[in-house]
C-alpha cells in the first residue's frame, strides 16, 4: 500500500510538471543510460582483460615451477624480506595475486558507482544546457502570442463597442457619422498595419528580390508617403542624400527608411526637425530633436512590441509596437549594422551600415 501511495505521489508530480522540465529529466535519463552503457563496457572491458592477467600468470607460474622441477603441491619458494626466511608455496603467491586483481576489481566498482553519480548530475546540467534555447524560444513564442492577443483584442473591442453605440443609436447627425467612421477606420488601418508587419517579420530572405537599387530614389519615395504625417505635426524633414546604389531589396530599404522616419516625426517635439543623410560609403543616418530615450530602455527598443514610456509621446498614434523590430530584422538579415545614441529630452540618432 505504502509503494502504491508513493508510485500516485510521483505520478502527480509528473503530471504537474510543465513540458520543459519533463523534457530535461528525459534527456538526463538518456545521457545516463548513455553514460551507464559506455561506462559498463568500459568496466566489462577492464574485468575481461584482468581475467585474462590472471589465467596468464597462473600459467606462467605453472611453467616456471615446471622448469625448476618443483612439484606442484609439495614444493615451496624462498623469499628473503627483512632478512628472514619466509617459505612460501606456489599456491600462496598465485593467490596473493589473486587478491591483488580482486581489490583492483572492487575499486573499479566503487569508482564506477561514483562516476554514476556524478555523471547523473552533470547529465542533468547538460539537459538544461541543450533545451536552453528551446526553452527560450517557447518562451518567446509564448510571450509573442500574448503580445499579439493584447495588440488586436484593442481594436477589435474598440471597432465592437462602435457597433453596439451605432445599433442603439437611432438618430445620427452627419458629423457623428463621420466621427463614427473615421474611428472605425483608424481601428481597422491599426490592425491592418499589425498583421502586415507580422508579416514582415516572419517572411523569408529568400522570397525578396535582391537586384541594385538607387538607394537615394526609394528614401525620396518613402518622403512623399511621411509627408502629410509631418505636416500635421509641425516637424521639417531635412534631406541630405549623396548618391549611392547597392544590390538590395527595394522592399527592405523602404521598410527601414519608413519605420525610422516615422517613428523620428513620431516622438519629435513640435516644431522638430528631422535630418535624413546619405552617403557615399552607404550610410544612412536619421536624426531627431525629440523626446529621446532613456538608457534602461535602449536595450530593448528593437523587442516586439515594445514601447517606452507613453508619458513622453507626443502622438495619439501608438502604431503596433513592431516597427523597430522589423527594422533590425531586415538589418539583420542582410548583414547591415545598426546604432543608436540617445539622450532624454535631445533626441535620436540612428545609423544604418548599409555595406
Amino acid at each position: 500500500m505504502i509503494q502504491s501511495k508513493q508510485f500516485v505521489g510521483l505520478a502527480t508530480v509528473w503530471t504537474q510538471m510543465n513540458d520543459y522540465k519533463k523534457a530535461k529529466w528525459k534527456l538526463t535519463g538518456m545521457y545516463i543510460l548513455v553514460f551507464f552503457i559506455l561506462l559498463n563496457l568500459f568496466t566489462i572491458s577492464l574485468f575481461v582483460i584482468l581475467q585474462k592477467v590472471e589465467n596468464d600468470y597462473v600459467q606462467k607460474t605453472e611453467i616456471e615451477w615446471q622448469k625448476k622441477q618443483v612439484i606442484f603441491s609439495k614444493q615451496n619458494i624462498t623469499v628473503l624480506e627483512w632478512g628472514n626466511s619466509i617459505q612460501v608455496d606456489k599456491q600462496e603467491v598465485i593467490d596473493l595475486h589473486k587478491s591483488f586483481l580482486r581489490d583492483i576489481r572492487h575499486w573499479i566498482v566503487i569508482i564506477e558507482t561514483i562516476l554514476l553519480v556524478l555523471a547523473g548530475f552533470v547529465s542533468y546540467f547538460l539537459a538544461g544546457r541543450t533545451l536552453r534555447p528551446i526553452q527560450q524560444k517557447n518562451e518567446l513564442q509564448r510571450q509573442f502570442l500574448a503580445d499579439v492577443s493584447h495588440e488586436l483584442k484593442n481594436p477589435l473591442s474598440a471597432l465592437k463597442i462602435s457597433l453596439e453605440i451605432a445599433q442603439k443609436q437611432k438618430h445620427w447627425s452627419d458629423s457623428e457619422v463621420r466621427d463614427m467612421f473615421d474611428d472605425l477606420e483608424g481601428e481597422v488601418t491599426r490592425l491592418t498595419r499589425t498583421t502586415e508587419d507580422l508579416l514582415v517579420l516572419e517572411q523569408s530572405k529568400n522570397t525578396r528580390e535582391m537586384v541594385m537599387r538607387d538607394i537615394t530614389e526609394i528614401i525620396h519615395s518613402q518622403m512623399i508617403l511621411l509627408k502629410d504625417f509631418a505636416q500635421k505635426r509641425n516637424i521639417t524633414i531635412d534631406e541630405e542624400l549623396e548618391k549611392f546604389s547597392c544590390k538590395v531589396s527595394a522592399q527592405d530599404i523602404e521598410k527601414i527608411v519608413f519605420n525610422l522616419v516615422h517613428n523620428a516625426i513620431k516622438f519629435s517635439h513640435p516644431n522638430g526637425v528631422v535630418e535624413i543623410v546619405l552617403s557615399q560609403n552607404g550610410v544612412l543616418r536619421i536624426k531627431d530633436s525629440g523626446v529621446g530615450i532613456d538608457k534602461e530602455e535602449l536595450p530593448h527598443i528593437f523587442d516586439r512590441f515594445y514601447k517606452a514610456d507613453t508619458s513622453r509621446t507626443f502622438s495619439d498614434d501608438n502604431g503596433s509596437g513592431l516597427g523597430l523590430s522589423i527594422v533590425k530584422k531586415i538589418a539583420d538579415s542582410n548583414n547591415w549594422k545598426i546604432t543608436i545614441k540617445s539622450e532624454v529630452e535631445k533626441g535620436s540618432v540612428f545609423n544604418v551600415f548599409l555595406k
